[in-house]
């Protein structure tokens, strides 16, 4: 009996519901109620309406990349014995991303620095919209009147979700304390059963596990036996239920015969045969645990073994499966060696010829891709009577003397021949094998289709191997090879006026460096330019026919010891660091591995513009409000910096000076692009912003811009590795309003200025919103108070220059205020 301690914990998870003093859930929004708190000054709580426990809506916050420390905080309420000495909620996460929290109380105000009471400190598990439940017990505050605040505090994770927000009474039976849970295996039995310590009964009955109660005991509680491959949820059942609770999920570590190698159905004799299911075996093992590099290893797997008594060929073959399936021999357990394998995205993988070494243990898998997971199947093992020959089959271009080609029939392995003759079906004479080596057939026509036999001149014919059918439908291009590369004519500009017709129809491999790049090398053509620019633009043009994916690469040297210069999956590249005068090659090939490649295109060089002149911060290109500036970053090596912003290179400048009131900075571009907004000086920027919509326009709003202030916009490609280039327009808007306007509208006043802890904001109609601003543009306080005063608690900012942005109906009006 193998014994294994699952998990050791002693969990309480209460559920009531009587003489709620309040509910919150959130459906329309975050209450005026409620107190929101932005200490990091990033993202903060907000409604959403998606992905809710119950009701229409819930409380959120999303990732950040700095550390979140933002408090959603309850209205006061009184804790009262039995009828309000209880909270709890709901809490979820989203796509597996944990999210930590604190639960914080309050005695005396809302200000972070109030909470001074921790009631826990939480990780969200499971995802929306299951949601978990998290309970707190008051009855330490009774008689006194409480804030509560869920403090988020992870740092760049995803969502946190809170819903159904409840204060009611806390339950008053005892609850069971289970000290251990402790799964007792009985492989040889196929089950196992769940040993539970229990040091305090309390008000428990039972331990239930859906189906069978097991009497709650002081000492070891037994639940079971069960099912080996069953999986049992255990809930402690109390006299009240409001105590009841979860053990959690306990399953066993015996596995099924075939569930894993180490426990693999045997095979016997030959033949053998069997129909099975992967799905009643799990999914144990993934591409990563396989040495035969299989995608088709990530489903339900069974396995087979099977040591043969003597040196012997197999056939090892399925029927009867369903998509996507794969068939694997392995030696060794665990895997190590990969013997044969064959995945069909049809179904019916087969082995009809594996050779093993008698003595030798070989485990056979039978597996699929994760979709669709599992499979029916039939599999058959049966002793062949001889070994075929291996063989491979190369055409030989005969262009320049007959026009066609040859083929040559390279036999590596004699299988369990002695002697071979060798045929093909256009009548010409057979050739005889005695041992390993190459025989040549032809010279054919192009376009003819030929098909090698070889024959065991021992064997009843079961072994006999037959090619596919094997061609050259064309000679291939002049410069299929390095050392026929085809001369380019450079451009002076960046126009292709001048462009060079190409093919890889018929191409053959050339055996250059075929690992630097990416993309199959097996139909690659040349072409060389002389360089008259230290910078080159590579553009392949007016493609036509399949594939239409195409590859490319620059190379300095000689033909043999060649140097990469860049490699292209996009039809144009720019090739930098050249030398005038030196000669580089361009290698053009189809990305794909596949043969049979009959695409043509047009082929450019040409020479990007001369820099632009603001590549630079120090060279930025001045521009003032209402101004709009055409440009272009084509050829530019400029770089950001100061901004923190993730960008890409290639990138030009602009500038303007603040004056004290919102900057509206438009960019349109030719390419996806994104913007780096920073303030200073050249070599000592201070980010203010970074911008990148998914495409399109990106548009920034400085708000309450710094009068003097000189700022600064970098527009490059967005992604941190980009270096594309193009044209865009730049436009500076600086709108202004009239404070006096806004406040004779609205009745605006506020005081005092400078404040010590609390502003008061008075108007004529509701406040809608206030949110307040450090002076690097960053939220760190918002409410919505919704009437027409309300006091700003400012206590917990620091010393310094706020801006603080009050909203009335569709209305907004900026203020500074000097904190004390």
């Amino acid at each position: 009996m193998k014994k294994i301690t699952f998990l050791l914990f002693a969990m309480l998870a209460f559920s009531w519901q009587s003489k709620a003093q309040f509910t919150e859930s959130f459906d329309t929004e975050i209450p005026a109620t409620w107190t929101i708190v932005d200490v990091d000054g990033g993202d903060t709580w907000e409604h959403i309406t998606t992905n809710n426990y119950l009701g229409a809506g819930h409380a959120y916050i999303k990732w950040d990349s700095n550390a979140h420390d933002d408090y959603l905080i309850t209205p006061q309420f009184d804790v009262t014995a039995g009828v309000s000495d209880q909270i709890s909620f709901w809490a979820a996460i989203s796509s597996g991303w944990t999210e930590t929290f604190e639960v914080r109380l309050s005695t005396t105000g809302t200000a972070p620095a109030d909470f001074t009471e921790l009631l826990g400190s939480e990780t969200a598990t499971v995802d929306v919209s299951t949601y978990e439940k998290f309970t707190y017990n008051l009855s330490a505050y009774v008689g006194t009147q409480v804030y509560i605040a869920i403090r988020a505090t992870d740092t760049d994770r995803f969502y946190l979700h809170i819903d159904e927000f409840v204060n009611d009474a806390a339950p008053t039976c005892t609850p069971t304390v289970v000290d251990s849970s402790t799964v007792v295996d009985n492989c040889g039995a196929s089950q196992f059963s769940i040993d539970l310590v229990v040091s305090t009964e309390g008000d428990g009955t039972v331990v239930s596990d859906g189906t069978n109660t097991f009497p709650i005991v002081a000492g070891t509680v037994t639940a079971g036996p069960y099912t080996i491959g069953e999986t049992v949820t255990l809930t402690v059942q109390h006299s009240d239920g409001a105590c009841d609770f979860s053990l959690g999920d306990f399953n066993t570590a015996c596995t099924l015969p075939g569930e894993v190698c180490e426990n693999a159905i045997t095979v016997g004799s030959l033949p053998y045969t069997t129909t099975d299911n992967t799905v009643n075996y799990g999914d144990d093992y993934s591409s990563a645990d396989t040495p035969c590099s299989s995608n088709y290893m990530n489903g339900d797997d069974v396995f087979y073994s099977f040591t043969p008594a003597v040196d012997m060929s197999v056939n090892i073959a399925t029927s009867g499966t369903g998509s996507w399936t794969g068939l694997f021999v392995f030696e060794e357990c665990p895997l190590v060696t990969c013997v044969a394998s064959d995945t069909q995205s049809g179904g019916n993988p087969s082995l009809p010829n594996v050779d093993l070494v008698g003595g030798t243990t070989y485990y056979i898998a039978i597996s699929t891709y994760p979709s669709p997971q599992s499979t029916a199947y039939t599999l058959d093992i049966t002793e062949n009577t001889c070994s075929p020959v291996t063989a491979s089959y190369n055409v030989v271009s005969d262009c320049d003397v007959s026009g066609g080609f040859y083929i040559d029939v390279n036999v590596t392995d004699m299988g369990s021949a002695t002697a071979l003759t060798v045929s093909d079906d256009q009548a010409s004479p057979s050739q005889a094998l005695t041992a390993a080596g190459t025989l040549q057939f032809g010279p054919y026509v192009n376009g003819t289709d030929v098909i090698i036999t070889i024959d065991d001149d021992n064997d009843d014919d079961s072994c006999t191997v037959t090619s596919s059918a094997i061609t050259q439908s064309v000679c291939p291009p002049a410069n299929d090879e390095c050392i026929n590369a085809i001369e380019l004519t450079v451009n002076g500009d960046d126009s292709c006026t001048v462009t060079t017709s190409g093919t890889i129809a018929a191409a053959t491999a050339s055996g250059e460096d075929e690992s630097t790049c990416f993309g199959t090398e097996n139909d690659d053509v040349w072409f060389s330019f002389t360089a008259t620019n230290e910078s080159h633009l590579i553009s392949i043009l007016n493609k036509a026919n399949s594939p239409s994916d195409l590859y490319h690469s620059v190379w300095s040297g000689s033909c043999g010891t060649l140097t990469n210069i860049n490699c292209s999956d996009p039809d144009s590249s720019t090739a930098n660091g050249l030398t005038i005068g030196e000669t580089y090659f361009v290698r053009v090939n189809s990305y794909s591995s596949n043969s049979g490649a009959q695409t043509t295109f047009d082929i450019c060089v040409g020479t990007p513009p001369p820099p632009p002149s603001n590549i630079a911060c120090a060279t930025a290109t001045p521009i003032a409000c209402g101004e709009t500036i055409s440009g272009t970053s084509a050829g530019s090596t400029g770089n950001q910096e100061g901004s923190g912003c993730t960008m890409g290179s290639n990138g030009v400048w602009y500038t303007f000076t603040g004056y004290g009131g919102d900057i509206i900075v438009t960019v349109d571009a030719s390419f996806d692009h994104e913007l780096a907004i920073t303030s200073g000086t050249c070599g000592a920027l201070v980010n203010v912003g970074c911008k990148d919509s998914s495409s399109g326009q990106e548009t920034y709003t400085i708000t309450d811009s710094v009068d003097g202030e000189t700022y600064y916009v970098y527009i490059a490609h967005w992604s941190g590795s980009g270096t594309t280039t193009g044209t865009h327009t730049i436009n500076i808007e600086c709108p202004t309003a009239s404070i006096d306007d806004f406040e004779a509208s609205n009745g605006l006043s506020y005081y005092p200025n400078p404040v010590n802890n609390t502003l008061t904001l008075n108007a004529k109609q509701n406040i809608d919103g206030v949110a307040v601003y450090n002076m690097l543009g960053q939220e760190v306080l918002h409410t919505a108070p919704n009437t027409v005063n309300t006091e700003v608690n400012m206590s917990a900012l620091g010393t310094g220059a706020y801006f603080v942005k009050v909203t009335i109906g569709n209305a907004t009006e900026t203020v500074r205020i000097i904190k004390n």
